[in-house]
């Protein structure tokens, strides 16, 4: 019996990191990395902000689809399309100056 609880342990763990997905990725303006940007999925609360490279991770996410934003002081906001699957998805999102 303590061999079938410490199985039945096991495989919860496994199938809960089947959940632990994460995305990573970095926003740029001229091809340098931009801080402090706003970085959410769309329609959820999943949100984080950039550290001062322009990187970012929004962890623990459910696979599926989704629209990833970006959006900062200053320029103009981003919205992309993306696929949620395997461990880590890798997103790169470019944002452009506002125009005056």
């Amino acid at each position: 019996m303590k061999t079938i609880k410490l199985l039945l342990f096991f495989l919860l763990i496994g199938s809960s990191s089947l959940y632990a997905q994460k995305i990573t990725g970095k926003v740029t303006a001229l091809k340098k990395g931009l801080s402090n940007v706003k970085v959410y999925l769309k329609d959820t609360s999943k949100e984080t902000i950039t550290n001062k490279s322009g990187f970012f991770t929004i962890e623990n996410v459910t696979p599926g689809n989704y629209t990833i934003v970006a959006s900062s002081d200053g320029y103009k906001r981003v919205e992309k399309k993306i696929k949620v699957e395997g461990n880590v998805t890798i997103i790169r999102l470019k944002l452009e100056d506002t125009e005056l």
